[in-house]
C-alpha cells in the first residue's frame, strides 16, 4: 500500500502571500511578485520539509512543512504561478479589502510573517532581471524549462536542491 505523505501549509492560499507582498510593496512588478513567491516557497520548504526523515528537525511540532500550496511553471523569464498570474490581472485582486484581509491573516502567523518580511526585504532590493537570472540558475527550473512549452517545476526536486545548496 502506497501511503501519500500529507503536507501541511502555513497559509491555505498562495494568494494570501501574494496580496501581502503587494501590501509590503504596492508598486511590486509581476516579475518580482512571482519570483518572490517562488523563492519564499523554496527556501521555506528547504527549511521545514522532510527534515524529520533525516532525523534532524529544525521545526517545532506545530510548524507546517510548507508555506503555501503552489505549482510553479518554468516560463522563459523564470518561474510563474499560473493561478496568481491569471487572477492578479482581474480587477479587485489587489483591492484594499483583499489586501487588508491578507495582512490580517499573515499577522496571525508571527514566525511566517517574520520570515516573509526578512526574505522579501532582500528580494525587493534586487532588480527584476537579477531575480530572473537567479531563478534560472536553479536546476529544478532548468530541468522543467523547454522553449515554447510550459512545464511544471518539480516541488520535491526544488526543495531538495535548496536543502543541498543553501542549508
Amino acid at each position: 500500500m502506497d501511503v501519500k505523505e500529507e503536507k501541511s501549509y502555513v497559509f491555505n492560499s498562495i494568494h494570501t502571500v501574494a496580496k501581502y507582498l503587494h501590501f509590503l510593496s504596492p508598486a511590486i512588478s509581476p516579475v518580482k511578485l512571482h519570483k518572490s513567491l517562488y523563492f519564499l516557497f523554496a527556501y521555506y520548504g528547504a527549511l521545514y520539509a522532510n527534515k524529520e526523515k533525516e532525523g534532524v528537525s529544525e521545526k517545532k511540532e506545530s510548524t507546517p512543512s510548507m508555506l503555501f500550496e503552489a505549482e510553479f511553471e518554468a516560463w522563459t523569464y523564470g518561474s510563474v504561478n499560473r493561478e496568481v498570474y491569471l487572477q492578479s490581472k482581474e480587477e479587485g485582486y489587489f483591492s484594499e479589502s483583499e489586501i487588508e484581509e491578507a495582512v490580517e491573516i499573515v499577522h496571525q502567523h508571527i514566525e511566517a510573517k517574520q520570515y516573509i518580511n526578512e526574505m522579501f526585504e532582500q528580494m525587493n532590493a534586487v532588480s527584476d532581471f537579477g531575480l530572473i537570472s537567479r531563478n534560472k540558475q536553479d536546476k529544478a527550473w532548468k530541468d522543467a524549462y523547454e522553449e515554447g512549452k510550459i512545464h511544471v517545476i518539480n516541488q520535491e526536486q526544488l526543495i531538495q536542491e535548496y536543502q543541498e545548496r543553501y542549508l
